[in-house]
């Protein structure tokens, strides 16, 4: 038989915009789900081309248009129209008089880990400055237009430079950890006397390590990518085709997610930038031991709840083995084998351990702490000397070793969620939520549900991941995920209740049958569990999710019948 043309509903999430996934079938939108998640730029997801994909954003206003908020400090002309890096006429000819720094400024409160960028091309003059004042002081950087060399820079900053993007073009760019930025300026020939002109086009200050793809701005700034209702499509694991994920909400307490350098650091060499990230980009920090002769390690103290999820992004360099504890007591440590892969020993008050690879020899490592009574509720990331090795905190590595962090991730929980990125302060991701209230695909007394899932994580909560149910609120089938597994719980039209238990999550394909005298669970080509007897007859119109875990729908499928066995044991065989 033909599962395509015999479901009322395929849900095989492909096409989607902001608010909205759509259905494979119906093509009506009555199968179409409205999704939200509010106003948030925290949110992540693992993008077609297998890099972590982030909300993109300008802090600018009129980011390439300087005679509206720009203030005007050239003592010259800037004059629009001009050919610009892109193929366009969008750039600026900006003319300076023989006085020395004028510039072009713009009045902007904003604070953390960001990176200002420009670009910019040599006129009669090849020199430029960029400069970010704030409330600890003022930094600025110098670059050569014609050299394509950058030559000195003044105050606290984390990272500058230039790039070359042909025809005479670079994208230049300064970052810093910014406390209470208000002015960034564009200076021509700062220290110079000779009146001449540079070419100008696209300023950008956005969040984070490095300057992002540009996005322009008018009269207010822009955030677009994964942010507030875009529904997260993911191909985490190298998927060629995406899932839809659902979760609940979770907070980062790591104030630095990415900028390490901002971390404490024993004896050990924090580099920004130096390798390329499960991002895509060169914002990945290098840990080095500096001695063979001491204890290396890096901390930033994250203050939630005494049971944690901890993780990281690493790379191995020649470190090979990494150790992770809270140095209070000998039974919070775990080792992690970068080498080959492999979750190594670990303390009694340590859980849920895993390593997951993320192309390019990065992987994701994470562990659950049980702090409870310590006064230091900390983790630090040490060098280890094995994958078995006990927690040993006075190790002294032989040789420098180094390997490559990035995406630390602390969240109040038994269980880690998607990447949550932090610039400074800790960062909430809220609660993804998909519903559909015209929902027609059950409308017998007779029906199957699918599920095929590829990810999951067992919930705080007693809460439902997605539910189907009926207009009165009685009946409902809630598809929920528990520490213990999957559970279904069944609520019929009397308003009795059964679960549906599947054992682990080892499952992957999930149906539920109902043939009018009772329900049944399969999961992986076998039923599982005692069915539930019921005699319902309210029509199962409307779905809504309520995530309080980690789920990932790769299908959904709905049938306005009830499947035989052994077409059950076909559509959720592995």
């Amino acid at each position: 038989m033909s599962y395509f043309d015999d479901a009322s509903l395929v849900m095989i999430p492909s096409g989607y915009k902001d608010q909205k996934v759509y259905s494979v079938k119906p093509i009506d939108g009555t199968g179409d789900l409205t999704f939200s998640r509010g106003s948030d730029i925290e949110a992540t997801r693992v993008a077609a081309n297998g890099y972590i994909e982030k909300a993109k954003v300008n802090l600018l206003l009129q980011s390439n248009s300087y005679t509206t908020t720009w203030l005007n400090q050239l003592g010259g002309t800037i004059t629009g129209g001009q050919s610009g890096y892109d193929g366009t006429s969008d750039a600026w000819l900006l003319n300076k008089d023989t006085s020395t720094f004028r510039s072009v400024r713009q009045v902007i409160s904003f604070s953390g880990v960001t990176t200002y960028s420009v670009y910019a091309k040599a006129g009669t003059l090849s020199n430029v400055a960029l400069r970010i004042d704030s409330s600890a002081g003022s930094l600025q950087a110098l670059y050569d237009l014609s050299a394509g060399t950058t030559s000195s820079i003044g105050g606290v900053y984390i990272d500058y430079g230039i790039e070359s993007i042909g025809s005479g073009w670079y994208r230049i760019f300064v970052t810093a950890n910014i406390s209470g930025g208000s002015n960034v300026h564009i200076y021509v020939d700062r220290d110079g006397t000779t009146a001449g002109n540079i070419y100008l086009q696209d300023a950008q200050v956005n969040y984070g390590l490095v300057a992002q793809e540009y996005q322009e701005t008018t009269t207010t700034s822009v955030i677009t990518g994964i942010t507030n209702d875009m529904p997260r499509l993911d191909y985490s694991g190298g998927a060629s085709c995406p899932s839809l994920k659902l979760e609940g909400s979770r907070t980062n307490y790591y104030p630095h997610s990415e900028y390490f350098g901002a971390w404490t650091s024993s004896d050990a060499t924090i580099s920004s930038n130096s390798l390329t990230s499960p991002e895509g980009l060169e914002n990945a920090s290098l840990i080095t031991t500096n001695t063979s002769n001491s204890i290396h390690y890096i901390q930033l103290i994250a203050t939630t709840t005494n049971v944690v999820a901890i993780s990281f992004f690493v790379k191995n360099i020649d470190a090979n083995y990494i150790q992770i504890a809270n140095p209070s007591d000998v039974r919070t440590y775990v080792n992690f084998d970068l080498l080959n892969g492999e979750v190594g020993t670990s303390g009694s008050l340590v859980s849920s351990e895993k390593i997951e690879p993320y192309g390019n020899d990065w992987y994701r490592i994470s562990a659950t702490f049980d702090n409870t009574g310590f006064a230091n509720n900390y983790i630090r990331v040490y060098f280890a000397p094995s994958a078995s090795a006990v927690f040993n905190p006075t190790y002294q590595p032989l040789s420098n070793l180094s390997y490559s962090i990035y995406g630390a991730q602390a969240e109040a929980g038994t269980y880690p969620t998607s990447y949550i990125p932090t610039y400074g302060t800790s960062a909430t991701r809220l609660a993804d939520a998909a519903s559909d209230s015209t929902f027609t695909a059950l409308p017998n007394a007779n029906f199957t549900i699918f599920f095929e899932v590829n990810e999951w994580s067992g919930s705080d909560g007693n809460n439902y991941q997605v539910r189907f149910f009926d207009a009165s609120g009685t009946r409902a089938i809630q598809f929920r995920n528990r520490p213990e597994g999957w559970r279904w719980l069944i609520v019929n039209d009397a308003g009795g209740s059964s679960y549906l238990n599947t054992p682990s999550y080892t499952f992957t394909k999930m149906a539920c049958r109902y043939n009018g005298t009772n329900y049944q669970l399969f999961a992986d080509g076998n039923a599982v569990g005692v069915p539930f007897a019921a005699s319902d007859t309210g029509i199962l119109d409307y779905f809504d999710s309520y995530p309080i875990g980690v789920m990932g729908i790769k299908q959904m499928l709905c049938f306005p019948t009830a499947l035989s066995d052994s077409d059950l044991a076909t559509l959720t065989s592995l």
